[in-house]
């Protein structure tokens, strides 16, 4: 019964997140196409990894789960550097799975790129880990705060 119950809330959830708005500070802003995602300074992806995060502005390729970080993935193993530059975004996703089942989801926010001139980033997700009853989508300003001065955003209209 009890896994019922969560269930049911959970699905619940998940409908909340088709609700939008225009207020880039709800966590219910959808990111529109075309919008840019600025890398301001070069970030190093170390040896034998294909990422590199940001939480509460600091590049590391291991974050806290349960604190937003965002990260750019890239196609091949470092090392390697992600040059500062504009990343046009051609698709957003928002989402939540379970981490593990019925306490940990996972909630965050996906940016594909159009192709530009650096092919080998694929692309940079957001995400937190909460419980299934007090997460909620990750807002702009928690991306910000997890890229610190690394990133900034363009969004478009």
């Amino acid at each position: 019964m009890y896994r019922i119950a969560l269930t049911l809330i959970a699905i619940a959830l998940a409908g909340c997140n088709t609700a939008q708005t225009r207020d880039v500070n709800s966590p219910f802003y959808k990111v529109p196409i075309g919008s840019e995602i600025i890398l301001n300074k070069d970030l190093d992806i170390p040896e034998g990894q294909a990422h590199i995060s940001l939480q509460d502005g600091i590049p590391n390729t291991g974050v806290g789960n349960y604190n937003v970080s965002c990260t750019f993935n890239v196609r091949n193993l470092g090392p390697s550097t992600i040059k500062a530059g504009t990343f046009t975004v051609r698709e957003t996703s928002p989402g939540q799975e379970w981490v593990s089942q019925p306490n940990i989801m996972r909630f965050y926010r996906q940016f594909r790129f159009t192709p530009d001139s650096q092919p080998d980033v694929l692309n940079f997700v957001c995400q937190d880990w909460d419980g299934p009853m007090l997460g909620r989508p990750i807002s702009v300003p928690e991306m910000r705060k997890a890229v610190g001065d690394y990133v900034s955003f363009k969004f478009a209209q």
